[in-house]
């Protein structure tokens, strides 16, 4: 009987080495910097590899004006494209100079918990914080908070750290409402230091900084003279989790990229993908951005995930950023393969953040406009 054969299980004595031949000439005939469709991942050794905006294919006009809007806000920064650095600015100081970062740090807290789930050390973020941190107190509805409260700051906790600036008078039901303040992130430091018993600064360098290659030594300050008492006994200072970080631009750009690369850095997983994915995502509940100047029923039309924020353009396309006050941030725009930090003194006014840099953003890459 005459069978149909496979057009690859034909007899050859050098079959073997056909097939061998067919595959590399086939890798070869994809596009150069290309497996499989994809755009091969660059990442930076030591320092960043540097390409030219000419040939990164940016629009020029619109780095002008980036430009003159760092050297207005005297930040320093950098524009990450494809992997590659396409332009640094030290309008606030040498390119090694550290800037406090405020409420960016909350986002890097956020990362600390990443850890914590790929450890094992707990099993969701739907885990009860109490069963994790027995010292957690704060409040009518203590048992009832969960990690993932915490981290979108839906606990329903009060405003005790920075008194006067949030209106946020009274405990409320966790999972209701996300209300944007200090406190979330200082419990969340607070638990998870109780968990690694580790000051955080110690995990982050050790399990983030290092493997990523940070180079400038990111500071990390307390939280007034809080401690834990850890399960063995042993007193472990608690960091701000909600400020107090201080970090080089290009360090901190370093982190953007872990994340637009979801948590997976040259072939190594630091951080669970799903879970950087998550952190880039709208939460379901409505947002109070709490702010000074917000009266009590303003709700913030901004998008907010696990310490990050949320902005959609005109396009519709998004991007996600670290945000910190003086208009301080860190910019993921995975589709595009973008990351920009802009650091610098938060008591410089007026500030120029993320409302005033976005359209110029856009603009980087014309194409998407059209």
């Amino acid at each position: 009987m005459n069978m149909m054969r496979h057009p690859f299980a034909f007899n050859h004595p050098h079959r073997s080495l056909f097939l061998i031949v067919f595959f590399v000439s086939s890798v070869h005939l994809l596009p150069v910097g290309c497996t499989s469709g994809s755009r091969e991942k660059v990442f930076p050794g030591k320092e960043w590899d540097i390409i030219t905006p000419e040939k990164a294919g940016l629009n020029e006009a619109a780095l002008t004006s980036i430009d003159s809007l760092m050297k207005k806000a005297n930040a320093n920064g950098v524009l990450i494209h494809n992997g590659y650095l396409v332009t640094e600015w030290c309008y606030g100081g040498a390119k090694e100079t550290h800037f406090e970062v405020q409420s960016i740090t909350k986002s890097i807290t956020s990362s600390v918990l990443g850890l914590a789930l790929h450890d094992g050390l707990i099993p969701s973020l739907d885990a009860k914080v109490k069963d994790y941190y027995p010292g957690l107190q704060v409040g009518p509805y203590t048992d009832e908070i969960t990690f993932r409260h915490l981290v979108t700051a839906s606990s329903g906790i009060k405003s005790t750290i920075t008194e006067g600036r949030y209106f946020d008078p009274d405990n409320m039901k966790p999972g209701i409402e996300s209300r944007y303040h200090n406190d979330h992130f200082h419990q969340l430091a607070a638990a998870l230091t109780y968990i690694y018993c580790q000051e955080l600064g110690e995990v982050f360098s050790n399990r983030v900084l290092q493997p990523i290659m940070a180079q400038d030594s990111m500071r990390w300050g307390y939280h007034r003279s809080s401690e834990v008492t850890c399960g063995n006994g042993r007193q472990t200072k608690v960091v701000g989790g909600y400020a107090f970080t201080h970090w080089s631009a290009r360090d901190l750009a370093r982190v953007g990229y872990l994340y637009l690369n979801e948590g997976n850095w040259d072939g190594r997983q630091l951080l669970p993908a799903a879970f950087t994915r998550e952190a880039r995502r709208a939460i379901p509940i409505p947002v109070m951005d709490m702010a000074p100047d917000a009266s009590p029923d303003k709700r913030s039309n901004a998008k907010y995930g696990f310490g990050w924020r949320g902005k959609t353009s005109r396009n519709g396309k998004e991007l996600w950023y670290m945000s910190g006050n003086g208009g301080q941030f860190c910019i993921v725009i995975p589709e595009l393969n973008l990351v920009m930090t802009k650091i610098n003194s938060y008591k410089v006014k007026p500030y120029t953040g993320i409302d005033r840099f976005e359209e110029h953003i856009w603009n980087l890459f014309p194409e998407i406009n059209e």
